[in-house]
């Protein structure tokens, strides 16, 4: 419930307005609206469940609509427009919830990603990949679908869904924030690197190469200047009318990145890339 503070003498017409307004946590409204949303203002929300609507005689509200317009900030230093919605200041539009998930989440990185060639011979993977294990061809979904789409269907594997972020522990306990923001920009919008495009359609293989690796290892990349160390998920896959890929999922602390490959010419220059320290590895 959004609660207007009896505190303040010079109130906003819009604070005022949504005073008393229910709506579920996880409605976009919020996402924009929640306060304190300008310079002053002393508004806060109230929980409520869904016993203690029953109690107080309260139904869930319709959200208002959000109305934007453009303002002119900074206009000593660095005059420039953005865009602010009526009755939110500038620069107060989020949810502070939601935000502290986006400051940790890993984006998908638009770098061409290098493994460093720091490994000597004995780096290598010293044995062959775990037999591939047959997976469904309903696995990869048909091309054409809104980028929402194929978001949400990899949330659901983990049992997430957009706007219901989960934390999942890998087969050795290690947690990976799983959630819509993988896929979005800083501003909320979904990523349209050609890069990702084209692997939507297998994003419940790469999924599933975090929750059934057949090995994990940790490498040191390059990305772009900045060198970090990665966790890098890897399955081997047999699909039903398929001869057989990998699925590879690279987690680093600021970047993700996916790969799919059932190209066989490509899968002997991808043995190549199972270097570094390898930390698991099924039946071991």
């Amino acid at each position: 419930m959004y609660k207007h503070s009896i505190a303040v003498e010079n109130a906003r017409e819009q604070h005022l307005a949504w005073d008393g307004l229910v709506l579920k946590a996880d409605d976009p409204w919020w996402d924009v609206h929640y306060p304190p949303n300008g310079w002053g203002c002393q508004c806060y929300v109230v929980t409520l469940s869904d016993t203690e609507l029953q109690a107080k005689g309260l139904t869930l509200d319709e959200a208002p609509p959000t109305v934007w317009g453009e303002k002119v900030v900074g206009v000593r230093t660095n005059p420039r427009t953005v865009k602010v919605a009526d009755g939110v200041d500038a620069g107060f539009a989020y949810n502070v919830g939601k935000e502290s998930l986006i400051g940790i989440t890993p984006e998908f990185s638009d770098f061409k990603i290098n493994p460093l060639a720091l490994c000597t011979f004995f780096c290598q993977a010293p044995d062959d990949l775990p037999k591939s294990r047959p997976l469904s061809q309903g696995l990869i979904l048909p091309t054409g679908l809104a980028t929402e789409e194929y978001v949400r269907a990899f949330l659901q594997e983990f049992d997430a869904d957009i706007g219901n972020p989960k934390f999942y522990e890998d087969v050795l306990g290690h947690p990976v924030l799983i959630n819509e923001f993988l896929f979005q920009t800083r501003n909320k919008q979904w990523k349209n690197s050609q890069d990702l495009i084209k692997r939507l359609p297998y994003i419940k293989l790469l999924a599933h190469s975090i929750k059934e690796p057949d090995e994990i290892w940790l490498q040191w990349q390059e990305f772009g200047e900045v060198t970090r160390l990665v966790r890098r998920y890897v399955a081997n896959i047999e699909l039903e009318g398929q001869q057989g890929g990998l699925a590879i999922f690279d987690l680093s602390g600021k970047y993700w990145s996916g790969l799919t490959v059932f190209t066989p010419d490509k899968l002997s220059y991808l043995e190549k890339a199972r270097n570094g320290e390898r930390i698991y590895r099924r039946g071991e």
